[in-house]
């Protein structure tokens, strides 16, 4: 193995592939590149130091995906009868492909808001699972010499599984709407993805299980050739440094985010673990909003509008401002704002939350106030009151479709539910 072929590899080179093929030194550039592309998922909401999770997610996720592609799309391939060691062959380009997700190291939620960035995340899954298919049929082509159409199966069938398996157990990761918890936009995008790949993957797989009926008598007993197994390859000294060092020199480009993952980390132990408030608050007086992720759960985990997680936000609130920073109080009361509507009104169509300098505004939409609900509106249009089934009732100060005051009536007692200073 020379030192640029893992990157020819990724744009199919038939000599790159030859000489990865098969050999063991393969899979250990292999297994660092797999490492780096865990770095890379993970590198903005996984503390490095203490959890493992960068390092066994991404093995164990390629390892189980390669067997599942292996068994039931490769039969013929490792049935050929000069087959030896076909599995750690294939393993050997399949792990080759992981530069492939470096690309979700772009860090996309540092330039734009957590929807975009939602959605050009889930262009990069794309991008990555087209690239990584097409690399692995062009490995069968050139390694066993067998017909596109048949590489095309043997790879794609099985990996639509994958995707169907994998993105049916996603939904049900995130539907997480029992027990008060109410899902955000972010989330709800990711979940609709899950659902459109699901679908997607379904169909794929049952055209392409009609396709390889249909073809069937005319598959070869076995392809021209077995996967290769070199004997006795020469150790790609110099490819191991590059991939080692590009993994190492990851980790510095990553040292700014881990630390506010880090920072992060610490602030959930303090408001989770403290009887009180004040060593939270402490730990804050030294930071800065930069020191922290704001996009991933910004503590108390604003990542599932749980009760719990607004009952700890309410508590916050409660706190003088003068014992909170206002950076922090600030984020806060616009987390505490956003958990409020989704939890107690739970309209997330006709309410959006959105800061104005310091100030956290809602806007309204009163086109998409669900028809079940009485809604009774003041006489100069500067007030509205909405009364769920239940006989709840919030009290909207409006300021054309801007509610600046929202209050919860209970029994003709007015309460706002938050303060507005901080």
């Amino acid at each position: 193995m020379k030192i640029y072929d893992p990157f020819l590899f990724l744009i199919g080179s038939k000599a790159s592939i030859k000489r990865i093929a098969g050999s063991y030194w393969s899979l250990l550039v292999g297994l660092i590149l797999v490492l780096s592309a865990g770095v890379a998922r993970n590198y903005d909401h996984i503390d490095f130091q203490n959890s493992w999770e960068w390092v066994l997610g991404p093995i164990t996720a390629s390892l189980v995906s390669c067997v599942i592609v292996y068994v039931l799309g490769m039969r013929r391939v490792w049935r050929h009868p000069a087959s030896r060691l076909s599995f750690l062959s294939f393993l050997s380009v399949y792990w080759m492909t992981a530069p492939c997700a470096w690309i979700y190291g772009i860090p996309v939620e540092s330039f734009t808001d957590i929807i975009t960035a939602t959605k050009w995340n889930i262009a990069f899954l794309a991008i990555v699972s087209i690239w990584r298919v097409a690399l692995m049929v062009r490995c069968l082509i050139v390694l066993t010499e067998m017909k596109f159409i048949w590489a095309f199966l043997s790879i794609l069938l099985p990996a639509s599984l994958v995707s169907f398996v994998a993105s049916f157990f996603k939904g049900i990761s995130l539907v997480g709407i029992m027990g008060g918890v109410r899902l955000p936009p972010e989330t709800l995008l990711l979940q609709s993805a899950a659902k459109v790949t699901l679908q997607y993957s379904f169909f794929l797989l049952f055209i392409l299980l009609l396709v390889k009926l249909a073809l069937y008598q005319g598959q070869p007993s076995n392809y021209a050739k077995p996967l290769p197994w070199q004997k006795a390859p020469k150790f790609p000294l110099y490819a191991v440094i590059l991939c080692s060092l590009i993994f190492g020199g990851s980790f510095f480009f990553t040292e700014d985010f881990q630390s506010k993952v880090k920072n992060n980390k610490e602030l959930q132990r303090l408001l989770v673990s403290e009887d009180n408030m004040e060593a939270a608050f402490h730990f804050l007086n030294d930071k800065k909003a930069d020191d922290f992720s704001l996009i991933h759960d910004f503590p108390p985990s604003r990542g599932y509008h749980h009760r719990n997680n607004l009952v700890r936000l309410k508590e916050i609130m409660d706190q003088p401002a003068s014992s909170v920073p206002a950076w922090a109080r600030e984020i806060w009361h616009h987390d505490y704002t956003e958990a409020y509507i989704q939890s107690s009104i739970n309209m997330p169509d006709a309410f959006s939350v959105q800061s104005e300098g310091a100030e956290v505004i809602i806007l309204l939409d009163r086109n998409k106030l669900p028809k079940n609900i009485k809604i009774t509106v003041g006489d100069d249009d500067s007030e509205m009151t909405i009364e769920k089934a239940s006989g709840q009732k919030f009290l909207l100060k409006l300021d054309g479709e801007k509610v600046t005051k929202i209050s919860e009536v209970k029994e003709g007692v007015t309460t706002e539910p938050w303060p507005r200073d901080y």
